[in-house]
């Protein structure tokens, strides 16, 4: 649509005519006159793809004075324009609403939409010119009609609206609902533009705001979130959305209760008598937030749909519908199941996200880069062979200098030059903003325009593997807030599944995870939301490390393979080479020796426990003349994993009056 191509009128007895701008910045336009179906039929024939937004063209259903845009040049109004972009409701949802009510329309998404982030426009035609005045009157119908979750932006008299899809992007999606025109149908609910203050206190006062459609729906909402998961600010916001949400509503007497009764999974925490004096501020001031942001708060799927459909059920209609959910018989998975995808086998599985955690300095961005090396020329990567693929690295910690000198160590050790790594793409962010999502005041992340030029470069490229180093400055939230952990993880598993590719996001260990030696970082909720994790870390025994060049890969955490696994490397000539000691084999040997010194001091006499004290196992064993050299922290995985296959158990007996545990020998 990089011109305006005619457009034939059919006939219609009132012609629409509207104004097309080439650009943003040209405030001159085109005037041209049609029919509705001719300019559907023609928005969808020419729609433009450019390279960025500000390249594609924007049409408006209205005229203006000498065709020049500005407010006081509105002239007539022939349709009204809308646009979304919140990113929940998806544009057939928005449909269903328009075809609830018999509304003619056509949608079209925006060139940010994404299939998890819906952006879209809709254009109503009118049954006959309006004059300006008339135009916000018949936003607000519009906006009441699709539960009051239009921008502010579509009240703007002269606003017009681009049409398009840029590079990197989504094609435009369209969809046309057959009915009446807007200003021909009755009892539409006038919802204005939302506001974000008000000269009089909070946002909404008590009565006022979003409603849910039913009291059990917005306790629901509420529920769905564990109020220790949010900081104060989010649960501020959520319990002041749950006031106004159920304001009124059959069952809302018990309100306060429910409400207190939810404050108490805070445990000691709770103070139920502050609790009681932030519900009286409610009750006397309103809040700031209602029912749609207790929807997108909650955790519960029914509760967020709900929280666009202003308190009414609406559905297309039967041929169209489909259901949110898919059943299906067991009986339908007969044959062979589909085998584990793994980018790297036992390590690294594909279509989801790995933790790889490493103290600063340990090397964790070089062990990565070779597997990005790896993973691009079909090569070894710790005497592992990965999935083999295009690679895509995102380092906000190193500079382009210092990413050359590193790929240039790599490609030295594995005799190729760097010509070879066409496949790999890189980009520095040292210095630079590097957050992948944003965090609202309520506590809830949104991506950022990085996320979004990540994911178009990850569609267009079709990486196996996606590095994204590291989280200290990927990240915008408190890694100790488990809600957020979960949300962020959750976005990088968007791009893993969407594109199926391995997301491997590097981090560094708390303090804590650094002294447990875990590894773990922040919140459980890392760990939690994960499905592996792997640590990097130095070789020491008992705080000392012999070898300053040695490093152990260890698998934290996999729900598709076995934790436990070591894979001991070397620092050499500028890259880690795995020892040639097989990880199966150093964790046999470890087994070995736990059970042959378990045996000898069973037979002793002498009793080892599993936890600590003078006859902690790991310890005595580690300290035995016939320990083979195993460390204290592979006999201490020996046990765990010699429990858990139940070759070893846990014993009680009396002695001295007391129960005294004991570890023996499973015959």
């Amino acid at each position: 649509m990089n011109s305006l191509a005619p457009l034939t009128p059919a006939g219609n007895p009132i012609p629409l005519s509207l104004t097309y701008f080439e650009r943003n910045n040209q405030p001159a336009g085109q005037r041209n006159t049609t029919t509705w179906a001719d300019l559907c039929d023609w928005i969808e024939r020419n729609t433009l793809t450019a390279a960025s937004k500000s390249d594609l063209p924007l049409i408006k259903l209205a005229t203006f004075a000498g065709n020049y845009r500005t407010d006081a040049n509105l002239e007539t109004v022939y349709g009204i324009e809308g646009d979304y972009d919140a990113g929940q409701m998806p544009p057939d949802s928005a449909a269903a609403l328009l075809i609830a009510k018999g509304v003619q329309a056509f949608i079209y998404t925006s060139p940010s939409h994404r299939p998890d982030k819906p952006r879209w426009r809709v254009l109503c035609p009118l049954s006959q010119a309006h004059p300006p005045n008339d135009r916000h009157a018949l936003v607000g119908r519009l906006n009441g009609l699709l539960g009051g979750i239009l921008a502010p932006e579509s009240f703007t008299p002269s606003q017009a609206f681009y049409v398009g899809s840029v590079l990197g992007g989504y094609p435009v999606q369209f969809l046309r609902t057959e009915g009446r025109p807007l200003d021909t149908v009755e009892g539409l609910q006038s919802i204005g533009p939302a506001t974000t203050e008000r000269t009089d206190g909070r946002q909404f006062k008590p009565g006022e705001g979003r409603r849910a459609p039913s009291y059990q729906t917005a306790l629901d909402a509420l529920r769905s979130v564990h109020p220790s998961d949010i900081e104060r600010s989010a649960w501020l916001s959520m319990s002041g959305a749950f006031f106004i949400a159920t304001r009124g509503l059959p069952g809302s007497e018990n309100a306060e209760r429910d409400w207190q009764t939810w404050n108490e999974q805070h445990g000691d925490k709770n103070k139920p008598d502050e609790n009681a004096r932030t519900w009286g501020d409610f009750q006397r001031n309103g809040a700031d937030h209602d029912f749609t942001t207790l929807g997108r708060m909650s955790a519960n799927d029914n509760a967020r749909g709900w929280a666009f459909f202003n308190g009414v059920v609406h559905q297309l209609p039967s041929q169209s519908s489909r259901s949110p959910i898919e059943f299906f018989p067991a009986s339908d998975l007969s044959g062979p199941p589909p085998s584990r995808e793994w980018l790297v086998p036992d390590l690294i599985p594909n279509g989801t996200v790995t933790l790889l955690g490493g103290d600063g300095g340990t090397g964790k961005s070089l062990l990565a880069l070779q597997l990005a090396v790896a993973v691009t020329t079909r090569r070894f990567w710790i005497n592992r062979l990965p999935m083999a693929g295009p690679a895509l690295v995102i380092s906000a910690e190193d500079d382009k200098a210092e990413l050359h000198r590193r790929l240039a160590d790599i490609a030295r050790a594995e005799n190729i030059t760097l010509d070879d790594l066409r496949q790999l793409t890189l980009a520095s962010l040292a210095g630079d903003n590097a957050l992948l999502a944003t965090l609202t005041k309520s506590g809830v992340l949104d991506v950022s325009p990085l996320y979004h030029a990540l994911d178009a470069k990850i569609a267009e490229q079709r990486p196996k593997l996606v590095i994204l180093d590291t989280l200290a400055d990927l990240y915008p939230g408190n890694e100790n807030d488990r809600a957020q952990a979960r949300q962020f993880i959750g976005l990088l598993r968007g791009i893993a599944i969407r594109h199926q590719c391995a997301v491997v996001l590097l981090a560094h260990p708390s303090l804590s995870g650094l002294a447990t030696g875990t590894g773990t970082s922040g919140s459980t909720g890392w760990n939690n939301s994960v499905r592996s994790r792997l640590y990097f870390e130095r070789i020491k025994d008992d705080d000392y490390e012999p070898n300053v060049d040695a490093r152990r890969l260890r698998v934290m955490k996999s729900n598709y393979g076995r934790v436990g696994n070591e894979i001991d490397l070397t620092f050499r000539n500028g890259v880690f080479v795995a020892d040639h000691v097989d990880a199966s084999d150093t964790n046999a040997k470890a087994e070995r020796v736990f059970l042959k010194l378990l045996e000898q001091f069973t037979a002793q006499g002498r009793d080892t426990n599993p936890s600590s004290g003078p006859n902690y196992a790991p310890t005595v064993f580690a300290n035995h003349p016939d320990a083979e050299g195993c460390s204290k922290r592979s006999i201490k995985d020996a046990m765990e994993r010699l429990l858990l296959d139940g070759k070893i158990a846990v014993r009680t007996k009396k002695e001295s009056g007391h129960d005294k545990r004991y570890l023996a020998v499973i015959s």
